[in-house]
C-alpha cells in the first residue's frame, strides 16, 4: 500500500483533520471512541491492555471504558515525549 505525502498538488485529497472529542458530556469513553480519537484500532487497545500498559481504564464485569481525561493526558504525554 502506497502513502501518499501530501503535497500542494494533492492536499486537497487528504485534509488533515484535527483530533477532537465528542464526548457527549461523558466523562468516559468505550474503546471505539478512543481508537477513533488516537488513530489507531480497537484491538490495538486491547493489546495495550493485556501487557497493562497505554492509557488507564476502567473495567466493569466485560465493559472497558477509558477517562477522556486520561486519553488526552496520554497523548499529550507521547506529544511531549516525540518532540
Amino acid at each position: 500500500m502506497a502513502v501518499i505525502e501530501p503535497t500542494p498538488q494533492n492536499s486537497h485529497r487528504h485534509p488533515q483533520k484535527a483530533h477532537t472529542i465528542d464526548d457527549g458530556g461523558s466523562p468516559y469513553a468505550i474503546p471505539s471512541e478512543v481508537a477513533r480519537y488516537g488513530r489507531t484500532t480497537v484491538q490495538r487497545l486491547a493489546q495495550d491492555r493485556y501487557l497493562q500498559r497505554g492509557i488507564p481504564f476502567i473495567k466493569d464485569g466485560r465493559k472497558v471504558l477509558y477517562r477522556w481525561d486520561d486519553v488526552r493526558n496520554h497523548y499529550d504525554k507521547l506529544a511531549k515525549e516525540s518532540a
